[in-house]
């Protein structure tokens, strides 16, 4: 929720100068330019920080077995072993993700319940051509229907 407006106030405050690297550097970084700031808050980028945060958040199912392995059999593995099993499991599951993805990915007619409401958030936040006189927006329905819930769980827990 907070991408969208710190990534729109990074677009605004991001300097706009052109860097170049220095001739000298070898093969194609020699004249290389880039900025900091690159245009305004796009959809692309808020899907990007969307996955990366999504990414970070979750842990790796092999952290399960090692878990429980102490907690109720008692058994504690080794460092290394956990390391490794840890690896092994993430690259199998990155890996059967390559091989799924011509049959999982690809075909338009796949439909993945789970990203249609982080697609209606983005679209949400990003659309603005919705703006017409009297209606509501969907971002601000968004901020209504977030404030709401939030006093709704809020208010009776305590």
């Amino acid at each position: 929720m907070l991408a969208y407006p710190l990534g729109c106030l990074a677009a605004k405050v991001a300097p706009v100068s052109v860097y170049t690297l220095p001739a000298w550097m070898p093969g194609k970084l020699s004249g290389a330019a880039w900025t900091l700031n690159d245009g305004p808050f796009n959809v692309k980028e808020h899907a990007l920080i969307v996955i990366m945060a999504n990414v970070g958040i979750s842990q790796a199912y092999g952290l399960h077995l090692i878990v429980v392995g102490d907690l109720y059999y008692g058994r504690s593995f080794a460092f290394g072993f956990g390391f490794l099993l840890l690896l092994c499991s993430q690259l199998l599951g990155f890996g059967m993700a390559g091989f799924a993805h011509q049959f999982v990915v690809q075909p338009a007619s796949m439909l993945w319940p789970e990203a249609l409401s982080v697609a209606a958030n983005l679209n949400a936040f990003h659309a603005h051509d919705d703006a017409f006189s009297g209606r509501l927006s969907r971002l601000r329905l968004l901020c209504y229907v977030m404030a709401g819930s939030m006093l709704y769980f809020w208010l009776p827990g305590e």
